[in-house]
């Protein structure tokens, strides 16, 4: 049983657990991941992130190897939850849908990243997806993302498979930009986010 939340910090860009594809969990979950994601709850909200001194003041997700964990699990906030509401995906996957919806043409936008401190690049994806998942019980899921949803799905299902947005598994990221500070990097992305 998960004791109380504990603040993770997040780890270097260079730190190998980036780079590589996370463990997959087994169920039921240990007592370590039950605790795990009880602390990447609780780290992943705003004033913790603050404390932490994250390089950014909130988050749309955050997989368990940015805090230095070797688990194939991130959050994720929907864009139809409450801000301070994040879902575990565990041993997540996704496959890109093509069809002719717009969704299935390739789309530009703007991306940052914990693990990139003070930097962004616009990133192309295909936003149609599939995805496939486990939640903490253990229940499998499945279901399709567009639009916002499924880039935030992508980038952190990236992360899980050991990619920077710099280098994302399916897309390409132009146009990226490293800043000198956290409120120069913002500014950037306020300006240029869309």
């Amino acid at each position: 049983m998960a004791d109380h939340p504990h603040l993770l910090q997040l780890v270097e860009q260079d730190h190998p657990v980036l780079h590589q594809p996370t463990q997959r969990v087994t169920f039921p979950l240990s007592a370590a991941d039950q605790q795990l994601i009880l602390d990447m709850q609780y780290s992943i909200l705003p004033p913790q992130l603050k404390a932490a001194r994250a390089p950014w003041d909130g988050a749309a997700g955050m997989a368990a190897n940015q805090w230095g964990y070797d688990r194939a699990i991130f959050l994720w906030h929907r864009d139809d939850q409450p801000d301070n509401i994040f879902d575990a995906a565990i041993n997540p996957s996704y496959e890109i849908l093509q069809d002719s919806t717009p969704a299935s043409k390739p789309q530009t936008r703007m991306e940052g990243c914990f693990s990139v401190p003070r930097a962004c690049g616009k990133v192309e994806r295909v936003l149609n997806i599939r995805v496939k998942y486990q939640d903490p019980e253990g229940v499998e899921h499945s279901q399709v993302l567009q639009g916002d949803d499924a880039r935030t799905w992508m980038h952190e299902n990236d992360h899980v498979d050991g990619y920077l947005y710099v280098k994302p598994k399916y897309g390409k990221c132009t146009g990226f930009r490293q800043f000198k500070s956290k409120a120069e990097a913002e500014a950037h992305y306020r300006q240029h986010g869309e």
